[in-house]
Formats: structure tokens, sequence, C-alpha cells
């Protein structure tokens, strides 16, 4: 499916484009050069609107099982990763930065959670991520919580909510 939406947000996008070219011919043509540069100035920024967005105190993401960095030793912080999600383009991961405590054991001390791949139209937007010591010392339990938001020529069409967990 997410293949599917990708491929329709490119057709989308080449045919927003294509049409914006036969405008600025037919505006070119009939009423003049400097008002087509007006427009295609016009229709740039349109694309630039929200391209650097800051974040809201709200959307940040809520890290739950964290450990301050101060009662680890630094010299031993390393990188845990899951891959939460898989597909044919995509792939959602979570990584855990951690470091062992002065008894010996590992943990977490900050998590995020990261979309990669061909991702044009869906955005993942995590909201809480949980992550616990596992019964063996090298692994973590993790649950992630977000939405993934299905969006076409940047409106946002649909937001499915998303749960990825290996807790038992």
């Amino acid at each position: 499916m997410q293949l599917l939406w990708t491929l329709l947000n490119i057709v989308a996008i080449i045919t927003y484009l294509w049409l914006c070219i036969q405008a600025i011919k037919l505006i070119s043509r009939h009423i003049g050069k400097a008002t087509s540069v007006a427009f295609v100035i016009l229709g740039l920024l349109s694309f630039g609107g929200k391209s650097g967005k800051i974040k809201d105190k709200n959307q940040e993401v809520k890290k739950l099982g964290m450990f301050s960095p101060d009662s680890l030793n630094l010299a031993s912080v390393r990188m845990f990763s899951a891959e939460l999600d898989d597909n044919l383009i995509s792939h959602t991961d979570l990584l855990v930065n951690y470091g062992r405590s002065e008894n010996g054991e590992f943990l977490p001390i900050d998590a995020f959670s990261v979309r990669n791949g061909l991702v044009a139209g869906i955005v993942w937007q995590p909201e809480t991520i949980i992550v616990r010591k596992s019964l063996d010392s090298l692994n973590f339990n993790y649950t992630v919580t977000g939405t993934l938001e299905w969006k076409l020529l940047s409106a946002t069409l649909y937001t499915q909510p998303k749960t990825y967990s290996n807790s038992p």
C-alpha cells in the first residue's frame, strides 16, 4: 500500500509541475513575461511554505524509562537498533543510546524513532517511546506509539495510529 501511495504522490507532483509549466506558457503568451515571472515566484513559495516548520512543545516525543547519563560510565555508551517496520520501499527503526552503570547493568539514556527509505507522502510521527531492560542484559523491551500521516501534495488525508512493541 505504501508503494502505491508513494507512486501516487510522485505522479501528483509531476502533474502539478506540468500544469504549472502550461499555465506559465499561457500567462506569458497572453498577459506578459513579468506576470509569468511573478507566477513562478509565487509557485515556488507555495512549495517552501512549511519546510522550516518548528515543532511545537506539544509535538515532542514522550520518552519513558530513560536514565540520566551522569550515573553511567560515559566510555561505555553504545547504540541499540531495532527494526520496527520493514516494507518494500522504507523501514522504521528505533535507536536507543545506552550505557553501563556502576553495577554493570545496561541502562537506556535516550531513544528516538526514524523512518528511512523512499517516504514520499507518508510521515511517521512518534509520540511515546518506552524502553525497559529485558531479562537478558544485552537487549531492551520497547513500546513505540505514534501516527503515520498519509499526505497528498502536503495535505494530510488520513492519520493512522501505530504501535510497535516487543514487550512480553
